[in-house]
């Protein structure tokens, strides 16, 4: 029987599973030795540090610092969940246990060292997660040589929802430098292509809102209002980017694009809710209703399309439905039996795979045991010799 444990409860524990703790200690030690740490500056990071940790190949331990108006406020450990996974099952403890350990191991040991890097002072590791979505290390991108400041521009437009006109704007006032923004996004494409999803920064909900606003702002900066019937139409740069009415609006698809792109929502109609409370703060009607209902479409003509959702097959196009006497439950069957074999086959070749790898904790801790065998059956011989050694000496006397 496993019992989850307090942290109180824990440090009893610790005193008498010290072994377990400084085995999984000095195995991370020599793990993270081998590996090479990637540090993202703030300024692609929406403010706040990250470090990723490549090993063997793989972007295994990645440490987020979040900060708020420059003041440090948390930090976050993601630990690839094989990792844990394999503490856990052959020191036969609790998942919570391993990390914890890990967690405090990294706030003690590795922290220091990224403040010493980064000349920052007052960081720490306060939550930790265990990841499963492991994948090959992401390259630093590195700035062709030739490139032009035109040709930069070129792909921070074509891998972004910015405008021309708002790049330009954000180099010109400062905002952001041109060689580091270029850079940032060639990373975030690199980082899409290697791991196969559109990456999402993790940020506070505090900063999430503030983003958002600051995103909008930058959309609608400059707009005009034009009444056009019932409606009160808002234009960018000549641009329509939004048609208000009475109760609800409907708001350009390049709004919707770039929040979709760069910040993470549960869902589309959160996302529609966050435009809805902006909207309706910024362009505050007479009667100020309690909630305005937005939608996405096509403005003025030149927003990209939204992607078209699978359809999921209608009942009636079933095999079952157009072949009589199609027996779907053996079907069902037989490709349970099918998926089945095929995970049992890919359970033996990681398990295969994780033999013959001389760097797992489990080879690891083999070599460790080994190691403290011999030390242990010499220490006996030893002490043997020396009572024969007292004996004789005894006998003489």
């Amino acid at each position: 029987m496993k019992i989850l444990i307090t942290e109180n409860q824990y440090n009893r524990l610790n005193k008498s599973s010290q072994r377990i703790t400084n085995a999984i200690i000095k195995y991370m030690n020599e793990y993270i030795d081998k590996g090479e740490r990637k540090i993202a500056k703030k300024s692609r990071n929406y403010g706040n540090l990250r470090e990723d940790w490549c090993i063997n190949g793989k972007e295994t331990i990645v440490a987020i610092y979040y900060f708020d108006k420059d003041k440090f406020e948390n930090g976050h450990l993601i630990v690839s969940g094989n990792i844990v996974e394999n503490f856990s099952k052959l020191l036969s403890i609790r998942r919570s246990y391993v990390l914890h350990v890990i967690e405090e191991w990294y706030d003690d040991t590795m922290v220091p060292k990224f403040e010493e890097i980064t000349g920052e002072s007052g960081l720490s590791i306060d939550e930790i997660d265990a990841s499963d979505d492991e994948h090959n290390c992401i390259p630093e991108p590195v700035k062709p040589e030739g490139i032009t400041d035109e040709e930069m521009i070129d792909f921070i437009y074509n891998n972004t929802a910015y405008r021309k006109e708002e790049i330009i704007d954000k180099i010109k006032s400062g905002e952001r430098d041109l060689e580091d923004f270029y850079l940032d996004i060639m990373g975030i494409v690199k980082r899409k292509e290697i791991i196969d999803f559109n990456m999402k920064i993790i940020i506070t909900e505090q900063q999430s809102n503030e983003l958002l606003s600051s995103m909008l702002e930058d959309m609608f900066n400059d707009y005009e209002i034009k009444f056009e019937g019932d409606l009160r139409n808002i234009y960018v740069n000549g641009k329509l980017m939004a048609q208000l009415g009475p109760s609800s609006g409907v708001v350009s698809l390049d709004a919707f694009n770039e929040l979709k792109d760069n910040l993470f929502f549960n869902s589309d109609k959160d996302l529609r809710e966050e435009v809805a409370n902006w909207i309706r703060n910024k362009f505050k009607s007479k009667n100020n209703i309690g909630k305005y209902g937005v939608s996405f479409k096509k403005l003025h003509g030149q927003e990209r399309d939204l992607p078209k959702k699978e359809r999921k097959p209608h009942h009636a196009t079933r095999q079952d439905k157009l072949e009589p006497g199609f027996n779907l439950d053996a079907f069902k069957e037989r490709t349970s039996n099918i998926e089945t074999k095929l995970k049992n086959k890919e359970d033996l070749i990681r398990a295969a795979r994780e033999k013959m790898n001389p760097d797992s904790f489990a080879n690891w801790w083999k070599k460790e045991t080994k190691l403290h065998n011999e030390r242990e059956k010499r220490k006996q011989e030893k002490n043997k010799q020396d009572i024969e050694n007292a004996v004789q000496l005894l006998k003489k006397l």
